[in-house]
């Protein structure tokens, strides 16, 4: 990243960050991104499947809690995993 295209990235989250929201509650945003979201359905754990679901949720979740509608964007490599 360039010095001045990490400058644009400070202000943009300083200008998100400014205001006192509950942590990770920012109102506008409005669109959340996932990619290789099913990286941890290979771990080896018994409850990998539903770790990975409840952070998803979460994290689709964090869109749209302001007065605008949001969104959220899954990419995976294995879409017929269940």
């Amino acid at each position: 990243m360039t010095e001045t295209g990490a400058r644009v990235v400070r202000e943009r989250f300083a200008g998100l960050a400014s205001h006192r929201y509950f942590p990770l509650d920012f109102p506008r945003v409005t669109l959340v991104g996932v990619i290789s979201a099913d990286v941890g359905l290979g771990m080896a754990d018994f409850r990998a499947s539903e770790r990975t679901f409840q952070l998803l949720t979460q994290v689709a979740g964090r869109a749209g809690r302001g007065e605008q509608a949001g969104e959220a964007v899954v990419q995976t490599i294995y879409p017929d995993h269940y």
